[in-house]
């Protein structure tokens, strides 16, 4: 197995959508995705450039009688060009006119050269606000994805995705400069083909020919290279992405030079393919700049060769060598954006699986009000299984009701259904047959939303920023915009503004990654005033005290306790005494209510419950 075949094997091919056969699909797919303000943009892109192209002409035009002036003066004014020019300046002598000549050729090389850094400057502009457009995009449309798309992707692949947009950032400024550098080779092309047609085609056909080889050569390689780079650069993200989210194990275990070892494959790939593809991409311009003299030094020794010899070839030759010294730079700009397209197409395909992404009918719409229930929340017949399986369902036709301040306790090993009940409950996830009624009326699309601004939810494990205290609790909220007066109510009735207060810091305390500085009891209540800071209506806690010891368990559900009855609660638990809160416990065994009642009744129905 070669190097290519080895890392194309680190990642998986993505699924669900077949990547474009071609680099101009992939920008016609870029290009229906870019704001209308950008492709207004990229539309004025031409109008610089042209200005650019025509000071290169002039430049061109103005070279021609100047070096006339100075290599056969008696000449001059057989240039019909030139001898207008005299006139409007009133001078009769080649020497009168030298003066005129010298201006007029810098004022238009140095507008020429302001105008190509004009250019240049726009064109990053440009390529990079496009890049943070790209960014923005992949990243609300992934927000904005089901929660079902989230279960089964990997994270690392969503932050490849965005480091990759540098790439395609550097990429556009590439194919944007091979654009203005085409408009500005066609005009000095044509303008060397006014001057003496068969040296500029000789010259012209000589040098696209020789580009034309190069890229036959090396479109099969840089594209090889492309999907090298892309897939090990994702594989290396997940791997640091895994290596991090579980370093108490790594460290433990001693794990750090397997993860170590392949991130360096990762590495090493991204890199000998990157630097292929920059060799490729660089190389050309030297044996084109050999290529070029050499054609100069032949069209040199034909022209001095004909009747005036030296003297009157020099014109000729000195404008085709400013020609020359404009033209190949440009060739080689040209060839350096194809190259980088063909170079970075399997990243820009990646970024363009996130583009492509689907989304709702509320997308960049503001968030509805709260979906207010005011008497109950029921499933009916409610019954759920993944699509593309073949396994029975994963929640089977259950049907319970729970009405405006009960706290609904679930009980049931691993596997029987209760987490996807609460995804379903939650909206996260959409009933496969039955119906989810809020005070009757059925949850839909429609009001999915407004309802999933009502609930809050404490998983078993809280995702803790690194930030202060005040701002975990309001997660989400601008700094500016947080409540203090609402962090502290729901820190007391989450029973943790004792610790929080009398802690050095108080609410602007910093928690550190992930909470680190916190116990698992002092975690869990700040997840659940987190709830609280929402005003939420529903509290979903999802096995929130699995991982506590009982005493700190009995801490946590004494600040639940103490809950008001304007809060619905739905709780998942393993130890059937953890639900004694709970006004229903309701028991699950593979997708089906096996039993239902008060916590007393279920106590009773298990102690006589005959042993499996």
């Amino acid at each position: 197995m070669n190097e290519a075949d080895m890392i194309e094997s680190l990642a998986p091919k993505p699924k669900g959508v077949e990547p474009p056969e071609t680099v101009l699909s992939s920008l016609r797919r870029l290009w229906a995705r870019l704001p209308r303000r950008r492709r207004i943009h990229v539309a004025l892109v031409p109008i610089p450039i042209l200005l650019a192209a025509l000071a290169e002409t002039a430049s061109l035009g103005v070279m021609l009688p100047f070096l006339a002036v100075l290599a056969a003066p008696e000449r001059v004014f057989s240039i019909p060009a030139v001898q207008g020019f005299a006139n409007m300046l009133g001078v009769s002598t080649p020497q009168e006119l030298l003066g005129p000549l010298t201006i007029a050729f810098a004022v238009v090389v140095m507008g020429s050269a302001a105008l190509r850094m004009l250019v240049a400057w726009g064109n990053s502009r440009l390529a990079y606000a496009i890049g943070e457009d790209i960014a923005m995009e992949v990243f609300n449309r992934t927000l904005h994805q089901p929660y079902s798309l989230h279960a089964q992707r990997n994270s690392a692949s969503v932050l490849s995705a965005l480091v990759k947009i540098k790439a395609t950032s550097l990429t556009l400024v590439n194919t944007l400069a091979m654009v203005s550098s085409t408009m500005i080779a066609t005009f000095i092309i044509v303008s060397l083909l006014i001057i003496n047609l068969k040296v500029a085609l000789g010259c012209f056909f000589v040098l696209a020919g020789m580009y034309s080889v190069i890229m036959l050569i090396t479109r099969r390689r840089l594209s090889a290279n492309s999907r090298v780079a892309a897939k090990a650069h994702t594989r290396g993200m997940q791997t640091v992405s895994e290596a991090l989210g579980g370093i108490r194990d790594v460290l433990l275990d001693g794990n750090q030079a397997y993860f170590y070892r392949e991130y360096h494959r990762s590495v090493h790939a991204v890199a000998r393919a990157q630097s292929n593809s920059y060799f490729v991409s660089y190389s050309p311009r030297y044996a084109i700049e050999g290529l070029g003299m050499t054609i100069f030094v032949l069209v040199a020794y034909t022209l001095t060769g004909q009747s005036g010899g030296f003297a009157a070839a020099l014109p000729l030759l000195g404008t085709f060598a400013l020609g020359a010294q404009r033209l190949l730079p440009v060739l080689q700009l040209i060839y350096l954006g194809w190259a980088n397209l063909r170079a970075n197409q399997a990243t820009l395909q990646d970024i363009l699986v996130f583009l492509d992404q689907t989304v709702g009918a509320d997308f960049g719409k503001v968030p509805p009000e709260p979906l207010r229930m005011e008497r109950s929340v029921a499933f009916d017949k409610v019954s759920f299984s993944y699509a593309g399986t073949d396994q029975a369902k994963v929640v089977d036709g259950i049907s319970f009701t729970a009405a405006k301040g009960q706290r609904i306790g679930f009980l049931g090993s691993t596997g029987s259904g209760k987490s996807t009940t609460f995804d379903l409950l939650m909206g996260l996830l959409t009933p496969t047959e039955g119906a989810i009624l809020v005070d009757g009326v059925p949850l839909t699309d429609a009001n999915r939303l407004a309802w999933q601004r009502g609930i809050a939810h404490v998983p078993q494990t809280i995702y803790l920023s690194d930030s202060t205290i005040a701002a975990n609790i309001a997660f989400g909220v601008p700094a500016k915009k947080i409540d203090m007066d609402r962090v502290r109510d729901a820190a007391r009735k989450a029973q943790i503004a004792e610790f929080i207060e009398s802690h050095p810091g108080g609410y602007d305390a910093p928690i550190g990654e992930r909470g680190v500085r916190l116990s698992g009891g002092q975690r869990q209540r700040i997840g659940i005033a987190r709830a609280l800071y929402k005003e939420a209506q529903v509290l979903v806690l999802d096995e929130a005290t699995s991982a506590l010891d009982n005493s700190t368990e009995e801490s946590v559900m004494e600040a639940i306790r103490g809950l008001g009855t304007e809060l619905t609660i739905f709780m998942i638990a393993h130890r059937l005494t953890t639900l004694s809160v709970c006004d229903t416990v309701i028991e699950l065994d593979h997708g089906k209510i096996t039993a239902i009642g008060s916590y007393d009744e279920i106590v009773q129905q298990r102690l006589h419950r005959p042993a499996a």
